[in-house]
This record gives structure tokens, sequence and C-alpha cells, in this order.
């Protein structure tokens, strides 16, 4: 590409900077009406221009005029030279960056080059040169790019030519590594056999796990048996992803996969639905604990895996607790499940966390277990959080709960509509001191309703309690209620 065709703009800007130093070097007159007359842009005088302000305007706006026309001249000329050109430069695997870096690219062409490229068009040439080499290779990179860089993409791309060529350059060990890995990582099997040799490359533990991350398991098993290979932990997790259970199969015993990674392999194979892969670990004697297993099959409502590893009942460490995550994850089947188990010994916590997450299916089968104790706990929780619902169920329960409790709670907690329910219930006898606790905590509207109820039988401590408190709006509905019974 030639220089000719240096951006004319380029010049504008250059005459603009020499208009305004001359208007600032006052001891210099001659330098600025020559630069005037040079262009043609005035025959005004100096010092014309410097006392008249309007006209040093008009003249930094033509000057600034002339910049802008050149610039989309510059502008229209390079992106109709990228247009016509780019799948050909691109075709060849040359890049004439060099040249455009040199003509000091204006950062729209830069964001029209980064769109071409399909990068974020940010029009700082660094940063689209850093995009440009992270995802491209071409065999003339060394002219634009450094050799570290060069190299890598040789690697990524295949290029054991340029590898051979550059390598000696290579003096660090870890840079020759590197390289190995980004071939492992693009599934360049050619390279990695190439690069294996090098005595350089002691450890190939990073380079396997990025083959399988990425899916490139034919480098994979090139690796398995190489003896730089002392773990195989990094392997495990893109196998059962990739539904590899042949080589689960191949390296599960293998002393290089340590019992956590063959626990990684049960959990993932629940992870990604890989049923052949789950039974293939399941019972497998590395295996010490199923809780975060079973907490998985819980979240995926995975009820056949669930009862495999409940049936493997050795390895699970807490049902209590488990059953607490499948009530918090309101799992009923799951809970059903867990609760047939007889390991199971404390379902206080699991009732109270239903409560929570206000599932009443969930507390009604957790109720009707023969392991739950006496729910007057559950029942206070209930009425504090104001839960209508699971008041209402738990009064279902044949057990001994303390309603009186619960209708002071009721009261405490001002839960009209709960405290309405509660009266409903035939098991309680006595109201008298309900009706005090309604006047205590000035509950005028309670003390309406226990007023209607026959359980309350005396209503001289209330009306004591009104006359001391001063509750006068109350005080008036207990006389009412007592001129009432006088007059029955």
């Amino acid at each position: 590409m030639s220089v000719d065709i240096y951006p004319e703009y380029h010049r504008w800007q250059e005459i603009l900077t020499e208009f305004v130093e001359a208007i600032q070097d006052e001891l210099n007159p001659i330098r600025l009406e020559a630069l005037l007359r040079q262009h043609n842009l005035s025959t005004r005088v100096a010092s014309e221009i410097r006392r008249d302000p309007v006209l040093k305007a008009e003249i930094v706006q033509l000057l600034e005029s002339k910049i802008e026309e050149a610039e989309a001249g510059y502008e229209e000329y390079w992106l109709e030279y990228y247009e016509n050109n780019i799948q050909r430069l691109l075709g060849e695997g040359e890049l004439d960056l060099a040249s455009r870096t040199q003509l000091g690219l204006h950062p729209n062409i830069i964001r029209a080059l980064e769109t071409r490229f399909s990068f974020r068009p940010t029009g700082d040439l660094n940063t689209f040169l850093q995009n440009y080499r992270r995802t491209y290779f071409t065999p003339q990179c060394p002219q634009y790019l450094g050799t570290i860089t060069c190299i890598n993409g040789a690697a990524k791309y295949g290029n054991i030519e340029m590898i051979q060529r550059l390598l000696p350059d290579m003096k660090a060990d870890f840079i020759i590594a590197n390289l190995l890995v980004t071939a492992a990582e693009h599934g360049q099997i050619e390279v990695v056999k190439f690069l294996l040799p090098n005595p350089n490359i002691k450890d190939l533990n990073f380079a396997i796990g990025v083959a399988a991350r990425h899916n490139h398991f034919d480098i994979v098993e090139l690796l398995l048996d190489n003896p730089k290979v002392v773990s195989l932990g990094d392997v495990v997790r893109p196998a059962v992803k990739f539904g590899r259970a042949d080589l689960i199969e191949r390296i599960i015993d293998d002393p290089r996969v340590s019992a956590r990674s063959v626990q990684v392999a049960l959990e993932a194979s629940i992870e990604h639905d890989n049923d052949e892969i789950f039974y293939l670990v399941l019972n497998n004697p590395k295996i010490r604990n199923f809780d975060d297993a079973v907490e998985m099959t819980i979240a995926k409502n995975d009820l056949i895996k669930l009862e495999a590893l409940l049936a493997v009942g050795s390895k699970i460490g807490n049902l209590d607790y488990l059953l607490v995550r499948a009530v918090e994850k309101g799992n009923l089947d799951a809970v059903k499940l867990i609760l047939n188990d007889p390991r199971v010994q404390n379902i206080e916590p699991s009732t109270m966390e239903a409560i929570h997450t206000i599932r009443p299916d969930i507390m009604g089968v957790l109720l009707a277990d023969s392991r739950m104790g006496n729910p007057w706990e559950f029942l206070r929780m209930a009425i504090i959080a104001n839960n209508f619902e699971m008041v209402k169920l738990i009064l279902t329960s044949p057990k001994h709960v303390d309603l009186g409790d619960a209708i002071n709670k009721a009261i405490s907690y001002e839960r009209y509509d709960i405290l309405k329910l509660l009266l409903t219930d035939s098991r309680i006898s006595d109201l008298n001191s309900a009706l005090e606790l309604a006047v205590s905590w000035t509950r005028p509207e309670m003390v309406k309703l226990l007023l209607q109820d026959p359980r309350v039988t005396d209503i001289s401590r209330a009306v004591n309690l009104a006359e001391r408190t001063r509750k006068h709006t109350i005080l008036q509905m207990l006389a009412n209620f007592k001129r009432e019974l006088t007059d029955d």
C-alpha cells in the first residue's frame, strides 16, 4: 500500500496546530500572516485577527471544516479498500497490519476492522492487535507480532513447520510446555506428538486436563499412559460430561484417580443425567460419602438415583439433614422416599423448614409420621408466621397440642383470623384468661370476638384490668356485655 494516500486531514491538522501556535506567539505576527496567505485562508494581518475574536473563530472553524472534509475522504477510502480486499487478504493468509500501523489508523477505521473480524469495536489499535493475534494466525505472523505470540498461534492452528522454525529461539521451559497445552486445547494432536519428546516438558497433568475439557479425547488417550501424567483428576469430570463411559471404566480404578475424583464422577453423572456412568461408579469402594450426591438427586428430582443411593446406606452420613434439604427444595416425593428410611431419627428440623417454606403438603406428610413429637412448637411458629393454612393443618393432628397457649399467641401477635379458627376447636373449655389477655394487649376486635363465645364465663378480671389501664372503649364493650347478661 503506497504512502501516497497519507491522509489529507493530517496535513490540515498540522496547519491548525501551526495557526494556534502563531496566534499565541505575540512576538511573531509575520509567521501568522505568512501561514494565512500560504493556505489562502485570509489576507488579513495578524494584528487584526488578534483584536477580532469573531474573525479568529471563523478561521479556526474554516480549518476544522477542512480537517473534517479530508478525514471523511480518508475514512471512505479505507473502508472501500477493506470492503474490496478483506476476503482476499484473509484468503492469502496475510493482513498488511504493518503499513496500516505506519499510517496511524483513525479510530473509525479500526472500528471497521474490528467489525470485519467480529471483535468488540473499541477504535483502539493496540486492543485490535491483541484481539487479532489471539484469534488469527497467518504464516506471515513474525512480520507483525512477537515470536512467542506467533509460535503459540502455530500450535493453535497446527503449523508444525513454523514451530520447528521458531522453537530454537524459545529458551524458557514454561513457554514450550505452554505450546503443548495450547495444542491440546485446540485438538492439534500432531503438534502434541511433535512436542512430547521435548525434554523441557516435565509435567502433562495440566495438558491432559485441558484436552479433556475441550473434548479432545484422542489426545487424552495419547497422553494417558505417559509417565509424566501423575494425576487423572482433571480428566474425570469432562469424561462424564461428554459421556465417555468407556474412559471412566478404564481409569476409575487407576491409582492416579483419587477417592475424591471418583466421587466427582458420581456427582457429575447425576448432573449430566448419565445413568451408565452412575451405576458404573456407584459401588466403587473409593467413595466414602454420598451426602452431596443425595442432595443433587433431590435438587434434580431424580428419584431413581436417590433410591439407589439410599439403598447403599452405609455411605450416607446424616439423613435427618438431607430430609431438611428435601423439604427446603419443596420436593415432596423425595421427602416421602427419605421418610421411608428407618435411619431418619429427628424430623422436627424438617417440620420447621416446611413451615418456613410454606409447604402444607409436605407438612401433612410429616405430621402423619410416627416420629413426629408434640406439634405445639410448630403450631406456635405457624401462628407467629401468620400461616393460616399451616395452623389449620396442625389442628387436625391427633396428637395433643396446647390450644390455650396457641390462643394466647394469636392474641399477642394480633392474628385475628387464626384466633377465630382456634375458637372453633371444641377442645378449648375456658376463655376467661384469653379475654383478660386481649384486654391487656388492647385488642378490641378480639375482645368482641371472645365475648361472643359462651366459654367466656367470668369477665370480672377483664373489667378490673380495663378500669386500671383506662381502656375506655374496651370497658364500654364489657359493660354492654354485662347489661346483655342482666337483661337475659
